[in-house]
């Protein structure tokens, strides 16, 4: 497994902005329960769509909605029907020194920041951006009895998702999927959505409602305290600092702008571990992270505990749309084209989805289609939950062949070889054939309790 990821990787030949915590806020409680925090000192306008009448009253007379209205916060009230005749309401802020507005079981229509917040292009936040990234990591231990090593290799699969307000910022959704291999043979799945955010000033991180955005990469400071790494972490000091250089990853040669630090502890004699660490990340204009490192060790003086050292890399493979976010219709005709020939896949199935037959009459509820040009051995697998006695629904991937007569050959499925905790694992290997059309195909079985079950397919060369 490790030999086949690999492979894959080789064959991809400044105004300071004020402090956000202490910012007026709106706060919307939304009608499915959830709720919005937005800066007002980065908002022109809001409009809100099916608002009560009571809402659009209370409002008017600015009355018990509101937990603090004072008459020089708001230029103008507006109020109307949209195209399909629902009420809307759109507010449009002056400056304010209020702490906080709050108003109950609204629907955001759009919002409109003021032009300073607008985004810059250092990072490329279009929707449909993708990215993939190598990694390594190197873990050496030696203690008393005897020594330890992990190492692992995989690929990151990254895309945008989307724009929208999040937390006083105009923000985009940086859809991570990592395909690690852990010492050959244990292969990881993990996925996570990271907030981005840029302006004039930097580029930030949502980390959480407490801890709010941290900056990633100051476009205007030397160094700053509150940051945040992208794939790496710091644990060890309070400021990272900004340096140039260029940086050489498989996708090529790039001037970056760079941050990181140098931890050491060895000089303090009466320290009980000596420690080391320096993360870096490297960043280059209209294309994002490039490249990113952490060297980590540790020494206990107590020659009874573990000494450690710990060093991952992640390196920037190739721009472009290597991930695909399933969109129905999915069914033949009308599939979901695969983007490349390495892709990440994500998709979801039920037994009472739309669905079309293949070719031995089975229903399929998702089909993905793609084209090669020259013949390889391509590797699949999948992850997916159910199949055992508490749930026994589940999902079943295949590969098929489109031949020259219009008709599904059916070629393969995808065989589980992992199976933990109602998660399962699976996969195929099969030579593919140059200039010829294939399928891959979901289909959910035994979905008793009509379960919407997701899943992921990697695809890629041996």
């Amino acid at each position: 497994m490790k030999t086949f990821i690999l492979l894959i990787i080789f064959c991809f030949a400044f105004v300071l902005q004020a402090n956000a915590q202490n910012s007026p806020k709106i706060i919307f409680q939304m009608k499915a329960g959830n709720t919005r925090t937005y800066n007002l000192s980065d908002i022109d306008n809001i409009k809100l769509t099916n608002c009560s009448a009571d809402m659009m009253m209370n409002i008017h007379s600015k009355k018990t909605l509101l937990d603090s209205y004072p008459t020089n916060s708001i230029k103008s009230i507006l109020f109307g029907l949209n195209s399909q005749n629902q009420k809307i309401l759109t507010m449009v802020y002056s400056d304010t020194k209020i702490n906080t507005i709050k108003y109950i079981l609204a629907e955001i229509d759009s919002i409109v920041f003021k032009q300073e917040a607008q985004p810059i292009d250092f990072f490329p936040f279009e929707v449909g951006s993708g990215w993939v990234y190598s990694y390594t990591d190197s873990i050496f231990g030696i203690y008393s009895t005897g020594k330890f090593s992990i190492s692992t290799d995989g690929l990151w699969f990254c895309s945008i998702l989307d724009n929208l307000p999040w937390y006083g910022r105009k923000a985009a959704i940086f859809h991570v999927v990592k395909f690690n291999v852990e010492d050959g043979v244990n292969e990881k799945l993990n996925i996570n959505n990271i907030y981005l955010s840029q302006d004039a000033t930097g580029l930030y991180s949502w980390q959480s409602p407490d801890a709010g955005w941290k900056k990633v990469i100051s476009f205007t400071e030397a160094s700053w305290k509150d940051y945040s790494f992208l794939f790496t972490s710091g644990l060890y000091s309070n400021t990272t600092k900004l340096s140039t250089g260029t940086i050489t990853v498989p996708a090529g040669s790039f001037n970056t702008i760079q941050t990181g630090y140098s931890y050491s502890n060895y000089s303090d004699h009466y320290a009980t571990t000596y420690r080391s660490e320096s993360p870096f990340e490297c960043y280059a204009d209209k294309v994002g992270l490039v490249y990113a490192q952490r060297s980590y060790s540790e020494n206990p003086q107590d020659p009874n505990d573990t000494d450690l050292s710990d060093k991952e890399k992640v390196s920037l493979v190739a721009m472009g749309q290597f991930s695909l976010i399933e969109s129905e219709p999915n069914e033949y005709p009308n599939f979901d084209q695969i983007p490349s020939e390495i892709c990440m896949i994500e998709g979801s199935a039920n037994s009472k989805d739309a669905s079309s037959q293949d070719g031995q009459g089975n229903p399929l509820q998702d089909w993905y289609g793609f084209k090669i040009l020259g013949g390889y051995k391509m590797v699949l697998r999948c992850w997916y939950q159910g199949g055992c006695a508490t749930d026994p629904g589940y999902v079943e991937v295949s590969l098929w062949e489109y031949d020259a007569n219009n008709k599904l050959i059916f070629i393969d499925k995808a065989k589980t070889f992992v199976e933990k905790d109602c998660i399962k694992q699976a996969g195929l290997l099969a030579d593919l054939k140059a200039n010829t059309k294939y399928f891959i195909g979901v289909r959910a079985i035994n979905d008793k309790n009509n379960n919407q079950r997701s899943y992921q397919i990697f695809i890629g060369h041996q």
